[in-house]
């Protein structure tokens, strides 16, 4: 590799780093970093024992808060489900609530919560890099919020984790939509489907549009004729004269 090429890229790296740490630090600044802030927690939802997510669901998660219905410990939801989000911010449920309830109120920023609604989802990402359901749900949230490129990343870092999903194809799918990517958004289209994904609000959107077409099924395999071991005698090879 020529020198100069190899200093460029190690000057190119490194001011990726330096961006990327610097982005990072400046969520941690603006949502809050995830360092224990002197409550229980923070835990990865995924592998947690049952009484840790117990102690947090029953006094923070309930079916009413969940649902929206009210707050455990207050009017409305938004403070528990805060709290349920700092003991454990990759929260599925949790997330997906909060989300629905800001947009419900119509706001960024629900009362009783500590940072915006996006901050919750980037602490999230921070948190378990490897998350897939936590990506996805981050990307539907952007897709709400009419940000299809940044909600496209998201599913596309999700995908490496979760691999052939038909709820991600078909998610992606929109999104390319919504960007005006039409080959990407019908290449989701047709995996989705293929998978069994069983909406066909994508499809129709596609084709809306005039750029839905069926999927071209892949060729057969052409296979090599088979020889039968039992050769008629009519089709043994001729004996050579005998001289």
């Amino acid at each position: 590799m020529p020198p100069d090429y190899l200093r460029c890229l190690i000057a190119s790296t490194m001011v990726l780093l330096f961006v990327n740490a610097r982005a990072i630090a400046g969520n941690e600044i603006q949502c809050g970093n995830l360092r224990s802030e002197g409550q229980y927690g923070p835990f990865d939802y995924r592998v947690a024992s049952i009484d840790k997510k117990q102690l947090v669901e029953g006094a923070h998660f309930t079916r009413e808060v969940e649902q929206l219905i009210r707050g455990k410990n207050s009017g409305d939801p938004a403070g528990d489900l805060d709290y349920t989000l700092r003991a454990f911010p990759n929260h599925p449920r949790a997330l997906n609530s909060l989300m629905q309830w800001g947009f419900r109120k119509k706001t960024d920023q629900p009362s009783g919560t500590r940072w915006p609604i996006w901050c919750y989802f980037d602490r999230a990402v921070r948190f378990q890099p490897d998350d897939a359901q936590v990506k996805m749900l981050y990307a539907i949230y952007l897709g709400r919020k009419g940000k299809p490129r940044e909600a496209a990343i998201q599913l596309e870092e999700a995908q490496p984790f979760v691999g052939d999903s038909a709820n991600l194809h078909y998610n992606m799918g929109l999104v390319y939509l919504d960007v005006g990517d039409f080959e990407k958004s019908l290449y989701h289209a047709h995996q989705a489907y293929s998978l069994g994904f069983p909406l066909e609000g994508l499809k129709n959107r596609l084709k809306r549009s005039g750029k839905w077409r069926e999927a071209v099924p892949a060729p057969k395999p052409v296979e090599p004729p088979t020889v039968s071991p039992n050769v008629p005698a009519s089709m043994e090879p001729a004996t050579p004269p005998q001289e």
